[in-house]
């Protein structure tokens, strides 16, 4: 009895087996992979995917060397980024990262455990895909300080120069050329303020010569005023101090020192024009100054009625003008609100005359006027002359034309 026990619990661990045997496996590179986000910084609680390779079908890696152990897959990093992950050595992977939100990071296919795989035992070394892309390989050389966060290069470098370059958002490169130390200085590029070697107090650093690397100028002491560069002396100098207005000589009234020449010449006393009412205007063209004209030109809003315009004569005088259509209705008087289309600045004098009846017969019945009249506008009244003691005016028609004209300052 307690034989076949035995072997019932022997068959039962066998089965229990099937799925995860003994095998022959290798670490990962690393047993403890480190991954990195897309914007290189470690991938917290990302998880890693693992397939057969050039397939869909999943193929867990291992916990341990023993080869007993599945990860679960996708297996979750931790908050570094990382995870232990063994291989077999007879199997190819296929790996998916996949960020905490869910997008994808990286895909590497055809993994091998062996095959191009390159024993890894420099701590920090650069790890990258080998010639083929089907595993990963290191050169101990090629380090990276991950407290100065810097890449450091052991070996030997072939030639004069390396190459730096970023393949994912640099199209152009960057080639640093060792040869000598001023080529390699000239490969930096412009070199920040704050890396300039210390200078002696108030001075420039500057070429004063024809050609030539720039070197450290003094400036002049003791200049109260400031300090002139003289482009024809190549030197600096002592800046002369201003002088007073009240130290300039008497003028004439209305009158500024200038320069009217329209080249470089001693400035000189220019004579304002006289008897202008708007102000002064200078001409940079005739190098002159004239008066300031208020004329303006005639500003209509159209040329059929209804229509309104206004101009503005040199003296300031303002002229406007305008026609419209009586209002309808049937009525024997109606209002219109006149609004001038130019506000006088004072006062304004306005006239208003009716037009002819289209059918000619009641030319003389109608009576129009204003009242209300301020420099912005006024209310024009028209009447049908029976009101006034006339005859022969039924109506108002909207076809008899008003004319008005307005004049002030």
């Amino acid at each position: 009895m307690k034989r076949l026990l035995a072997l019932v619990a022997l068959a039962v661990a066998e089965l229990l087996c099937v799925g995860v045997r003994a095998q022959t496996v290798t670490p990962l590179q690393l047993p403890h992979q480190s991954f990195l986000d897309s914007n290189g910084l470690p991938c917290s609680l990302c998880s890693l995917q693992s397939f057969v390779g050039g397939t869909s079908t999943l193929q867990a890696t291992l916990t341990d060397s023993t080869g007993n152990t599945q990860n679960p897959n996708p297996l979750v990093l931790d908050a570094t980024g990382s995870a232990t992950i063994w291989v077999s050595n007879t199997l190819t992977y296929k790996f998916v990262l996949i960020d905490a939100v869910g997008g994808t990071v990286f895909t590497v296919d055809n993994v091998k455990a062996s095959g191009g795989s390159v024993s890894c035992t420099t701590p920090y070394a650069v790890q990258f895909a080998n010639s083929s892309a089907t595993a990963l390989a290191c050169d101990p050389t090629i380090t990276i300080n991950p407290t100065s966060h810097t890449l450091m290069v052991g070996g030997a470098i072939t030639g004069n120069s390396f190459t730096l370059k970023n393949l994912s958002t640099i199209t152009t490169s960057w080639t640093l050329d060792v040869t000598s130390p001023t080529t390699a200085l000239n490969s930096l590029g412009a070199i920040p303020l704050a890396n300039l070697a210390t200078q002696a107090q108030d001075s420039v650093v500057m070429n004063i010569a024809a050609t030539g690397p720039p070197t450290a100028v003094p400036l002049p002491t003791g200049c109260t005023n400031g300090v002139n560069y003289s482009t024809t002396t190549h030197s600096w100098t002592c800046a002369l101090a201003s002088v007073p207005l009240t130290s300039l000589a008497s003028q004439g009234p209305n009158t500024v020192v200038m320069n009217a020449t329209g080249s470089t010449a001693v400035p000189t006393a220019v004579a304002m024009p006289t008897g202008c009412t708007s102000g002064v205007n200078y001409n940079t063209t005739t190098n002159a100054w004239t008066c300031v004209s208020t004329a303006t030109n005639r500003v209509c809003t159209g040329s059929t009625i209804p229509y309104t315009c206004y101009k503005i004569a040199g003296d300031g005088t303002v002229e406007e003008w305008g026609v419209f259509y009586a209002p309808t209705g049937g009525a024997t008087l109606q209002t219109v609100a006149l609004s001038f289309p130019y506000a006088f600045p004072t006062a304004a004098e306005l006239q208003v005359t009716g037009g002819s009846d289209p059918d000619g017969a009641n030319d003389d019945a109608y009576s129009v006027y204003h009242r209300g009249l301020t420099n912005s506008g006024a209310t024009v009244v028209i009447r049908c002359a029976t009101n006034i003691g006339g005859s022969g005016c039924p109506s108002i028609s909207n076809s008899i034309p008003i004319h008005w004209n307005a004049k002030g300052y």
